[in-house]
């Protein structure tokens, strides 16, 4: 169990708080900002992640060398924009353990602007986000990941050594309609992060590395393919070969047709935009107009609304 603390603004001091936890997220506000432990409470919501506030960059660093902690996500909170980077710059987000933590910016000035999204996307940051119920949702996503795989460790799950030949491997060139098992555990080529399922790869890749590229030729732990060999895009690939079969693209129908949308919102005549992933805008993500694959049996019209749905969750109308 693992003994989790607030910090104190009237005393400047770290109290112990009563409760313990298996997992904590690392609030990062400042001095300018009233936010209290209820507040942390009610951001962390139903999911059983223990809130721990610091008010400062030097409290933040320190409790992410706290090795008694279990960091599950980091949530910065600070309104102004400027400063928010600043303390992002100086957390290092991409180096060791700390791309093991998923980590979100709460501000609504930083998530409107495409400009300084990227930026923050560049900074390490997996999510942006304008409000509370988003950020909860992408906790209850992490610990999903995790649940599904301390069930399976508990079942008896063995971890898969990267060097073996995998009884797990699925075909590289065609999707198989074999059903996903998670009988082994695998290691995230890109991270480290260890013991997760097949089920769990296939949620973490997209979660937590969506906003930037490994370095190219990373092996896949399942089926032992290497990127740029095998496939394309590792995290192209997860998500279209492994995990749960219903949760993966839909085979390419034998006649490749695409569907680009320009959609226009009438009330201020602004055009929409949408945040293409890492892994298929060129190592970086970027933003472009809605667009996908028609999926067998669909119409031009059909996939465009559908894309942009999927994509943007914009309904649209096409005229």
């Amino acid at each position: 169990m693992t003994l989790c603390c607030l910090y104190d603004t009237s005393t400047k001091e770290i109290q112990p708080h009563n409760a313990t936890a298996q997992a904590a997220v690392l609030i990062v506000n400042d001095d300018t900002s009233d936010w209290s432990t209820r507040q942390c409470s009610l951001l962390t919501g139903d999911c059983p992640m223990e809130p721990v506030l610091a008010k400062t960059t030097d409290q933040a660093l320190a409790f992410l060398n706290d090795q008694s902690f279990k960091w599950m996500a980091i949530v910065c909170t600070i309104c102004n924009s400027a400063e928010a980077v600043k303390v992002l710059r100086s957390l290092k987000l991409r180096e060791g353990i700390l791309m093991q933590i998923f980590s979100i910016v709460l501000n609504e000035s930083l998530s409107s602007c495409v400009k300084n999204r990227l930026i923050c996307f560049d900074l390490g940051v997996n999510m942006i986000a304008n409000d509370v119920a988003a950020v909860k949702e992408a906790l209850v996503k992490i610990m999903q990941q995790v649940n599904t795989s301390s069930s399976a460790a508990a079942a008896g799950a063995r971890e898969h050594p990267a060097d073996a030949p995998s009884s797990l491997s699925l075909s590289l060139s065609t999707k198989t309609a074999a059903t996903n098992t998670d009988e082994m555990l695998y290691s995230c080529p890109i991270c480290g992060m260890r013991e997760l399922t097949e089920t769990a790869l296939h949620l973490h890749v997209p979660l937590y590395h969506q906003t930037h590229t490994s370095e190219y030729g990373v092996q896949c732990p399942v089926c032992l393919g290497v990127e740029g060999e095998h496939f394309h895009s590792f995290a192209v690939h997860v998500h279209n070969e492994h995990g749960p079969i219903d949760e993966r693209e839909a085979k390419v129908p034998a006649f490749g047709a695409f569907s680009w949308v320009v959609c226009r919102r009438p009330s201020d005549a602004k055009y929409l935009l949408v945040n293409e992933p890492a892994a298929i805008a060129g190592g970086k993500p970027k933003y472009w107009l809605p667009a996908g694959r028609v999926d067998a049996g669909e119409g031009f019209v059909q996939a465009a609304v559908r894309e942009t749905l999927e994509e943007a969750g914009v309904s649209s109308k096409v005229v």
